[in-house]
Protein backbone atom coordinates (compact mmCIF):
# COMPACT_ATOMS: atom_id res chain seq x y z
CA UNK A 1 0.00 0.00 0.00
CA UNK A 2 2.90 2.36 1.05
CA UNK A 3 4.29 1.62 -3.02
CA UNK A 4 1.23 2.61 -4.66
CA UNK A 5 0.56 6.18 -2.23
CA UNK A 6 4.68 6.77 -3.62
CA UNK A 7 3.60 6.34 -7.22
CA UNK A 8 1.18 8.41 -7.30
CA UNK A 9 2.94 10.83 -5.44
CA UNK A 10 5.44 10.85 -8.85
CA UNK A 11 2.48 10.39 -11.38
CA UNK A 12 0.95 13.37 -9.74
CA UNK A 13 4.05 15.53 -10.12
CA UNK A 14 4.85 14.66 -13.59
CA UNK A 15 1.65 15.68 -14.66
CA UNK A 16 1.94 19.16 -14.87
CA UNK A 17 5.21 19.24 -15.94
CA UNK A 18 3.63 17.44 -18.98
CA UNK A 19 0.84 19.54 -19.14
CA UNK A 20 3.93 22.58 -19.29
CA UNK A 21 5.40 20.40 -21.68
CA UNK A 22 2.42 20.48 -23.93
CA UNK A 23 1.00 24.22 -23.29
CA UNK A 24 5.26 25.20 -24.86
CA UNK A 25 5.03 23.26 -27.12
CA UNK A 26 1.48 24.70 -28.47
CA UNK A 27 3.02 28.16 -27.94
CA UNK A 28 5.82 27.19 -30.33
CA UNK A 29 3.28 25.89 -33.06
CA UNK A 30 1.08 28.67 -32.88
CA UNK A 31 4.33 31.20 -32.94
CA UNK A 32 5.54 29.33 -36.15
CA UNK A 33 2.15 29.96 -37.84
CA UNK A 34 1.93 32.74 -39.92
CA UNK A 35 0.08 35.87 -38.80
CA UNK A 36 -3.01 36.75 -40.42
CA UNK A 37 -2.78 39.33 -43.03
CA UNK A 38 -5.34 42.01 -41.92
CA UNK A 39 -7.23 43.62 -44.93
CA UNK A 40 -6.12 46.79 -46.19
CA UNK A 41 -9.12 48.55 -44.80
CA UNK A 42 -8.26 48.06 -40.95
CA UNK A 43 -4.84 48.93 -41.65
CA UNK A 44 -3.78 51.53 -39.92
CA UNK A 45 -1.12 54.15 -42.31
CA UNK A 46 1.43 55.72 -40.56
CA UNK A 47 1.36 59.64 -39.87
CA UNK A 48 2.16 61.63 -42.86
CA UNK A 49 3.48 65.62 -42.14
CA UNK A 50 0.85 67.81 -43.33
CA UNK A 51 2.37 70.09 -46.26
CA UNK A 52 1.15 73.61 -45.73
CA UNK A 53 -0.28 74.47 -49.24
CA UNK A 54 0.00 78.33 -49.30
CA UNK A 55 -3.31 79.83 -50.62
CA UNK A 56 -2.44 81.77 -54.18
CA UNK A 57 -5.22 84.04 -54.86
CA UNK A 58 -5.79 83.70 -59.02
CA UNK A 59 -5.91 87.05 -60.31
CA UNK A 60 -8.40 87.71 -62.85
CA UNK A 61 -7.06 87.71 -66.33
CA UNK A 62 -7.46 91.15 -68.50
CA UNK A 63 -9.31 89.30 -71.52
CA UNK A 64 -8.58 91.01 -74.71
CA UNK A 65 -11.41 92.94 -75.72
CA UNK A 66 -13.55 91.96 -78.54
CA UNK A 67 -14.50 94.37 -80.91
CA UNK A 68 -17.20 93.44 -83.40
CA UNK A 69 -16.40 95.00 -86.43
CA UNK A 70 -19.38 95.71 -88.45
CA UNK A 71 -18.49 95.19 -92.26
CA UNK A 72 -19.82 98.31 -94.01
CA UNK A 73 -20.89 97.66 -97.32
CA UNK A 74 -18.74 98.47 -100.38
CA UNK A 75 -19.42 101.44 -101.39
CA UNK A 76 -17.05 101.04 -104.87
CA UNK A 77 -19.66 98.00 -105.58
CA UNK A 78 -22.55 100.50 -104.53
CA UNK A 79 -21.09 103.57 -106.90
CA UNK A 80 -20.82 100.86 -109.34
CA UNK A 81 -24.23 99.58 -109.48
CA UNK A 82 -25.52 103.08 -108.76
CA UNK A 83 -23.57 104.84 -111.65
CA UNK A 84 -24.41 102.79 -114.05
CA UNK A 85 -28.36 102.39 -114.00
CA UNK A 86 -27.60 106.44 -113.81
CA UNK A 87 -25.71 106.40 -117.67
CA UNK A 88 -28.13 104.08 -118.46
CA UNK A 89 -31.26 106.30 -117.46
CA UNK A 90 -29.42 109.38 -118.85
CA UNK A 91 -28.92 107.51 -121.96
CA UNK A 92 -32.52 106.65 -121.87
CA UNK A 93 -34.13 110.12 -121.48
CA UNK A 94 -32.42 111.61 -124.62
CA UNK A 95 -34.84 110.17 -126.88
CA UNK A 96 -34.19 111.00 -130.55
CA UNK A 97 -37.59 110.30 -131.58
CA UNK A 98 -39.12 112.54 -128.63
CA UNK A 99 -36.86 115.34 -129.68
CA UNK A 100 -37.34 114.92 -133.56
CA UNK A 101 -41.40 115.18 -132.68
CA UNK A 102 -40.64 118.15 -130.26
CA UNK A 103 -39.13 119.83 -133.10
CA UNK A 104 -41.27 118.84 -135.95
CA UNK A 105 -44.61 120.28 -133.66
CA UNK A 106 -43.07 123.40 -132.79
CA UNK A 107 -42.40 124.18 -136.41
CA UNK A 108 -46.06 123.45 -137.20
CA UNK A 109 -46.83 125.74 -134.57
CA UNK A 110 -45.15 128.35 -135.57
CA UNK A 111 -44.69 127.69 -139.36
CA UNK A 112 -45.15 131.55 -139.95
CA UNK A 113 -43.13 132.61 -137.83
CA UNK A 114 -39.67 130.29 -139.34
CA UNK A 115 -40.91 131.19 -142.81
CA UNK A 116 -40.37 134.57 -142.25
CA UNK A 117 -36.91 134.01 -140.70
CA UNK A 118 -36.06 131.36 -143.51
CA UNK A 119 -36.75 134.25 -145.63
CA UNK A 120 -34.47 137.18 -144.07
CA UNK A 121 -31.79 134.71 -143.57
CA UNK A 122 -32.34 133.95 -147.40
CA UNK A 123 -31.97 137.48 -148.15
CA UNK A 124 -28.96 137.71 -146.04
CA UNK A 125 -27.28 135.52 -147.50
CA UNK A 126 -27.87 136.17 -151.32
CA UNK A 127 -26.97 139.75 -150.44
CA UNK A 128 -23.71 138.38 -149.37
CA UNK A 129 -22.50 136.05 -152.14
CA UNK A 130 -23.23 139.10 -154.31
CA UNK A 131 -21.13 141.79 -152.68
CA UNK A 132 -18.35 143.18 -154.25
CA UNK A 133 -16.77 144.82 -151.09
CA UNK A 134 -14.92 142.75 -148.49
CA UNK A 135 -16.22 144.96 -145.95
CA UNK A 136 -19.45 144.63 -146.76
CA UNK A 137 -19.54 140.86 -147.08
CA UNK A 138 -17.68 140.73 -143.55
CA UNK A 139 -20.29 143.13 -142.00
CA UNK A 140 -23.29 141.21 -143.49
CA UNK A 141 -21.21 137.86 -142.24
CA UNK A 142 -21.20 139.07 -138.46
CA UNK A 143 -25.09 140.26 -138.87
CA UNK A 144 -26.22 136.76 -139.83
CA UNK A 145 -23.61 135.14 -137.11
CA UNK A 146 -25.38 137.75 -134.26
CA UNK A 147 -29.05 136.59 -135.79
CA UNK A 148 -27.87 133.24 -135.54
CA UNK A 149 -27.39 132.79 -131.98
CA UNK A 150 -30.63 134.91 -131.22
CA UNK A 151 -32.19 131.90 -133.69
CA UNK A 152 -30.58 129.53 -130.81
CA UNK A 153 -31.99 132.01 -128.13
CA UNK A 154 -35.38 131.44 -129.92
CA UNK A 155 -34.82 127.66 -130.40
CA UNK A 156 -34.40 127.43 -125.82
CA UNK A 157 -37.29 129.62 -125.41
CA UNK A 158 -39.54 126.59 -127.29
CA UNK A 159 -37.94 124.14 -125.63
CA UNK A 160 -38.62 126.13 -122.40
CA UNK A 161 -42.70 125.96 -123.13
CA UNK A 162 -42.07 129.62 -124.55
CA UNK A 163 -43.67 131.28 -128.05
CA UNK A 164 -40.99 132.90 -130.09
CA UNK A 165 -40.47 136.02 -130.54
CA UNK A 166 -38.86 137.85 -133.78
CA UNK A 167 -37.02 140.58 -131.48
CA UNK A 168 -35.31 137.51 -129.68
CA UNK A 169 -33.01 137.26 -133.26
CA UNK A 170 -31.02 140.35 -132.27
CA UNK A 171 -30.65 140.19 -129.10
CA UNK A 172 -27.34 137.76 -128.39
CA UNK A 173 -25.40 140.26 -130.31
CA UNK A 174 -23.05 141.13 -127.21
CA UNK A 175 -21.83 137.49 -127.17
CA UNK A 176 -20.69 137.30 -131.08
CA UNK A 177 -17.13 137.67 -129.81
CA UNK A 178 -17.22 134.92 -127.48
CA UNK A 179 -19.29 132.75 -130.10
CA UNK A 180 -16.58 133.52 -132.91
CA UNK A 181 -13.25 133.08 -130.54
CA UNK A 182 -15.60 129.39 -129.53
CA UNK A 183 -16.26 128.75 -133.36
CA UNK A 184 -12.12 128.72 -134.01
CA UNK A 185 -11.23 126.81 -131.49
CA UNK A 186 -14.01 124.24 -132.13
CA UNK A 187 -13.08 124.24 -135.85
CA UNK A 188 -9.56 123.64 -135.12
CA UNK A 189 -10.36 120.57 -132.45
CA UNK A 190 -12.27 118.99 -135.04
CA UNK A 191 -9.94 119.39 -137.64
CA UNK A 192 -7.35 117.65 -135.63
CA UNK A 193 -9.61 114.96 -134.72
CA UNK A 194 -10.62 114.09 -138.66
CA UNK A 195 -7.28 114.26 -139.53
CA UNK A 196 -6.77 111.37 -136.49
CA UNK A 197 -8.39 108.37 -138.51
CA UNK A 198 -12.12 110.94 -138.61
CA UNK A 199 -13.40 108.85 -135.69
CA UNK A 200 -12.15 111.05 -132.92
CA UNK A 201 -13.28 114.47 -134.74
CA UNK A 202 -16.78 112.70 -134.96
CA UNK A 203 -16.59 112.22 -131.06
CA UNK A 204 -15.01 116.08 -130.29
CA UNK A 205 -17.82 117.13 -132.78
CA UNK A 206 -20.79 115.74 -130.81
CA UNK A 207 -18.66 116.69 -127.57
CA UNK A 208 -18.14 120.00 -127.64
CA UNK A 209 -21.26 120.61 -130.27
CA UNK A 210 -23.47 122.81 -127.55
CA UNK A 211 -20.87 125.39 -126.89
CA UNK A 212 -23.19 127.90 -129.01
CA UNK A 213 -26.23 127.08 -126.46
CA UNK A 214 -24.05 126.99 -123.21
CA UNK A 215 -22.82 130.42 -124.50
CA UNK A 216 -26.55 131.91 -125.16
CA UNK A 217 -27.93 130.68 -122.11
CA UNK A 218 -24.97 131.26 -119.70
CA UNK A 219 -22.80 133.67 -121.24
CA UNK A 220 -20.02 131.50 -120.50
CA UNK A 221 -16.72 132.45 -122.39
CA UNK A 222 -14.93 130.44 -125.00
CA UNK A 223 -13.15 127.48 -123.19
CA UNK A 224 -15.85 127.27 -120.26
CA UNK A 225 -18.45 126.87 -122.75
CA UNK A 226 -16.80 123.83 -124.39
CA UNK A 227 -15.69 122.45 -121.23
CA UNK A 228 -19.51 122.47 -120.30
CA UNK A 229 -20.68 121.04 -123.34
CA UNK A 230 -17.87 118.02 -122.64
CA UNK A 231 -19.60 117.39 -119.37
CA UNK A 232 -23.17 118.01 -120.56
CA UNK A 233 -22.16 114.99 -123.00
CA UNK A 234 -20.19 112.85 -120.90
CA UNK A 235 -21.75 109.20 -121.03
CA UNK A 236 -23.88 109.72 -124.03
CA UNK A 237 -22.04 110.58 -127.23
CA UNK A 238 -23.09 107.12 -128.86
CA UNK A 239 -26.84 108.34 -128.80
CA UNK A 240 -25.64 111.71 -129.93
CA UNK A 241 -23.74 110.80 -132.52
CA UNK A 242 -27.00 108.71 -133.42
CA UNK A 243 -28.89 112.08 -132.81
CA UNK A 244 -26.85 114.09 -135.04
CA UNK A 245 -26.49 111.48 -138.18
CA UNK A 246 -31.10 111.26 -137.80
CA UNK A 247 -30.76 115.38 -137.92
CA UNK A 248 -28.64 114.89 -141.30
CA UNK A 249 -30.95 112.54 -142.87
CA UNK A 250 -33.88 114.97 -142.29
CA UNK A 251 -31.85 117.85 -143.44
CA UNK A 252 -30.67 115.65 -146.72
CA UNK A 253 -34.21 115.23 -147.48
CA UNK A 254 -35.30 118.83 -147.21
CA UNK A 255 -32.86 119.33 -150.17
CA UNK A 256 -34.21 116.87 -152.05
CA UNK A 257 -37.30 118.13 -152.13
CA UNK A 258 -36.02 120.96 -154.51
CA UNK A 259 -34.54 122.53 -151.25
CA UNK A 260 -37.82 123.77 -150.24
CA UNK A 261 -37.87 121.45 -147.16
CA UNK A 262 -35.18 123.28 -145.65
CA UNK A 263 -37.55 125.48 -144.86
CA UNK A 264 -38.89 123.37 -142.38
CA UNK A 265 -35.84 120.76 -141.81
CA UNK A 266 -33.30 123.57 -140.36
CA UNK A 267 -35.65 124.99 -137.13
CA UNK A 268 -36.82 121.11 -136.97
CA UNK A 269 -33.18 121.06 -136.21
CA UNK A 270 -32.18 123.17 -134.55
CA UNK A 271 -35.31 122.98 -132.27
CA UNK A 272 -34.88 118.85 -131.53
CA UNK A 273 -31.18 120.17 -130.60
CA UNK A 274 -32.01 122.78 -128.17
CA UNK A 275 -34.57 120.08 -126.75
CA UNK A 276 -31.60 117.40 -126.47
CA UNK A 277 -29.58 120.35 -124.56
CA UNK A 278 -32.19 121.23 -122.11
CA UNK A 279 -32.72 117.60 -121.48
CA UNK A 280 -28.50 116.95 -120.54
CA UNK A 281 -28.84 120.27 -118.66
CA UNK A 282 -31.61 118.20 -116.68
CA UNK A 283 -29.60 115.19 -116.22
CA UNK A 284 -26.52 116.88 -115.35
Amino acid sequence: MAKKKKVKKVVAKLKPKSQKLKISKKKETASKEPQAIQPAETRELPPQPVQEVAEVKAEPREEPEVTEEIEAPAETEETEEESEPETRGKAHRIVIGEAIEFGWNSVKSHLGFFIGVFLLFAALSFMISNAHAIGTRIVLGLLVSGMSLGYIKVAIDIADKKSPEFKELFSCFSLLLKYLIALVLYTVVVSVGLALFVIPGIIWAVQFGFYPFVIVKERMWPLAALRKSSNLTSGVKGRLITFALALFGINLLGVIALGIGIIVTIPLSIIAAAHVFRQLEKNA
